[in-house]
């Protein structure tokens, strides 16, 4: 180390370590310098490297750090040196090299808990598999020093299993292979066929629960496959004589293809923001627009540690969704003629159906629960439903309403059905019919109020909800709680447009201003309001996901000229040619 001079404000020289320059030096009594105030040459920054073990057992062991070609050593409880660097991002990477400790030899199988940064420079994404993270160092300032602490735990070995199936109803459909990963195998594809399992796969598990709650979480996410939704999924641990529920905790991530979100027996989002954990209940399904993941504890020992994840595939659920693709199809209703027309996303065919007679209300929706919208009417002469269900191509009747009642059909108790449901205007009550036989009413609305059909809250249910014009306010009861919500949103004119436009799971306040051109959408992720310029005056709003990403779409009509403008959430602009000026698109059904 060379040598330093004490004489105040001149310049000293630096170790590899060491940082010993000072814009200003204090002088001690005894002739000695005081370093406390470091403070870095211009263009470059001071970088010290602490590290800590959470009381995990890595007491007295030595940690290697690497920042480009620079090597650092850190004993467990220390921080290193001040390091000398310029200003920008730097990469410090912890390394592993395996440790010995009073339960037994660990070569490397060590999981970093967490990075903390002072305040003096900002810390950016950790890698937790390389073990990495990105330091931004500022310049400039007394004490002009980054530090950055590392916090490891140890982990164990485990032993899991991926099974895949069908759900019962979808078993013919499904078929082939289905492909895996799991968190802690980075890099690797586990392929499962339909009906088949893994196998036994080795795991190392980071030990991060309390004693008694397992060792740690492990994610295992299904990448998904074009026109299916993930079901459910099953979780036990072999070798034991209950089975263990490990769906308590879940990590959400971007409701997009391949990426994880979660859902109810309703298979539809509850949401996909990216949230912190959060406790859901047993019975909870989980998927998204193509895959889905489920994420549990792992436990100690032996064979009994074997945990199964079972896997459950069948179509997904989407509104206007005649061939079950998962994306809502192009379709209308020739009133005068009693004809169906759908552009099937699948194939792109325009299937063609004659149901119906003149006066009937169309309510297309998923009367049988296969995941395919049905063709259906509400007859007011005689106040029955009529719909095709899509499982055997039979007309099905249901005798429940009057003349002058407004068909909303919804799906209030999550079973994956929509139910019968009615607004009667004369009385501001709706009437509920299930597919159980049983009935309800509630009282819900003044006269001139729009009743509307969403899930509000995100729980899976729909909710009842009107939208009173002559004050621009929604008002929904939340079946989450029972609580009567209103949010003021719109004006007399507009049309109103409820549909999941950010794919959080819930509908948004939306509507569309026919003078201007204009959908005003109240995001219910962040509560913040879009204005996009889309449409005609003349042209009928027609909002659905139609390209299959979980986001409703903004979409128009155009009667004048048959021809459908779709601006894609995910996929961008696109025009269909499908109808003539006079026909009804089946989007619009419940629309006001």
């Amino acid at each position: 180390m060379n040598k330093q001079k004490n004489f105040l404000n001149l310049p000293v020289s630096k170790s590899l370590y060491l940082i010993t320059i000072f814009a200003f030096a204090i002088l001690l009594l005894s002739g000695e310098l005081k370093s406390a105030y470091a403070q870095a040459p211009a263009a470059t920054g001071i970088l010290q490297i602490c590290k800590t073990t959470e009381g995990a057992g890595l007491e007295n062991n030595v940690f290697q750090f690497r920042i480009g070609s620079l090597i650092v050593q850190v004993p467990t409880g220390t921080c290193s040196n001040l390091i000398e660097l310029p200003v920008g991002s730097v990469i410090v990477e912890e390394l592993l090299d395996g440790f010995t400790l009073p339960s037994g030899t660990f070569s490397g199988r060590f999981r970093l808990l967490n990075v903390t940064s002072s305040v003096a420079g900002s810390l950016g994404m950790v890698d937790l598999p390389a073990r990495t993270v990105v330091v931004n160092i500022r310049e400039g300032g007394i004490e002009n020093k980054t530090v950055v602490t590392f916090t490891n735990t140890p982990a164990i070995n485990a032993v899991i299993e991926i099974c895949k199936r069908a759900a019962p109803n979808e078993s013919p459909s499904v078929t082939g292979s289905f492909d895996f990963t799991i968190d802690v195998l980075p890099n690797t594809i586990i392929t499962v066929s339909v009906n088949g399992c893994s196998g036994p796969i080795q795991i190392n598990v980071p030990q991060t629960l309390l004693n008694g709650f397992g060792i740690g979480d492990i994610t295992v996410t299904e990448l998904g496959r074009e026109g299916f939704r993930l079901e459910s999924v099953t979780v036990t641990s072999s070798g034991t004589s209950n089975s263990i529920n490990l769906l308590n905790e879940l990590v959400l991530g971007q409701g997009v293809r391949n990426t994880p979100a979660c859902i109810d027996e309703r298979r539809d989002l509850i949401t996909n923001a990216v949230l912190p954990r959060f406790t859901l209940p047993a019975d909870c399904f989980f998927a998204n627009t193509g895959g889905g993941f489920v994420s549990g504890d792992v436990f100690e020992g032996g064979v009994a540690s074997q945990t199964t994840f079972t896997f459950f595939n069948g179509n997904r659920r989407t509104a206007f969704d005649y061939d079950g693709d998962g994306r809502a199809d192009i379709s209308v209703y020739r009133p005068s003629t009693n004809r169906w027309f759908e552009l099937l996303s699948s194939n792109l065919q325009v299937a063609e159906q004659t149901f119906g007679i003149s006066a009937d209300i169309i309510a297309p929706a998923d009367y049988d629960g296969d995941g395919k919208t049905d063709i259906a009417i509400f007859r007011p002469s005689t106040g029955t439903w009529w719909y095709l269900s899509s499982i055997d191509n039979v007309q099905k009747a249901v005798r429940w309403g009057k003349s002058g009642d407004i068909p909303r059909p919804s799906d209030f108790d999550g079973d994956g059905r929509d139910e019968f449901v009615l607004y009667r205007p004369s009385e501001n009550r709706w009437y509920r019919l299930s597919h159980t036989g049983q009935t309800s009413s509630i009282q819900f609305g003044i006269a001139g109020d729009f009743p509307l059909i969403g899930d509000f809250d995100g729980d899976g249910k729909d909710d009842i909800a009107v939208y009173r014009p002559s004050t621009g306010d929604w008002w929904y009861i939340a079946s989450a709680t029972g609580s009567t919500n209103t949010v003021h949103f719109g004006i007399s004119t507009d049309k109103v447009v409820p549909a999941d436009y950010d794919g959080d799971g819930k509908n948004d306040f939306a509507v569309y201003r026919a003078a201007e051109g204009n959908w005003y959408i109240n995001g219910s992720s962040n509560n913040l309001t879009t204005i996009t310029k889309f449409g005609l005056p003349a042209d009928k709003p027609v909002p659905a996901d139609y390209d299959g990403d979980g986001r409703a779409d903004i979409a128009v009509y155009r009667p004048s000229e048959g021809v459908w403008y779709i601006l894609r959430s995910s996929q961008g602009f696109a025009a269909f040619q499908l109808g003539v000026s006079t026909d009804f698109p089946t989007p619009a059904a419940f629309i006001p």
